[in-house]
């Protein structure tokens, strides 16, 4: 009896420890990814602001993005309208207008 009780007791530990290790790294893994798009929307802002009058601004992201109707990852505002997606983003400035759009 106390054998089961030892053994039972074992296997609720490992159990807890493998669920804290998955929610750990589910965590750190969306925490990646908010980060990378903050840092995308900072530069597709800041290329926005820069473009000049009849000029475009190529990005070239190393994972795709999602931009709908000037938010990025449905979460973070541009400088910018437009929908694009993909890791290729065209950030350009047309009678005083900034839009996004993919390449």
């Amino acid at each position: 009896m106390d054998e089961c009780l030892v053994v039972a007791a074992m296997v609720l530990a490992a159990a807890a420890a493998a669920s804290l290790g998955h929610a750990v790294y589910a965590h750190s893994a969306r925490a990646g990814r908010n980060l990378y798009l903050e840092q995308v929307a900072e530069l597709i802002n800041a290329s926005a602001r820069a473009v000049p009058e009849g000029g475009r601004v190529y990005v070239y992201l190393p994972r795709p993005v999602g931009i709908l109707d000037g938010v990025l990852g449905g979460r973070y505002p541009l400088a910018a309208d437009g929908t694009a997606i993909g890791s290729c983003i065209v950030v350009e400035r047309a009678s005083g207008v900034v839009r996004v759009r993919g390449c």
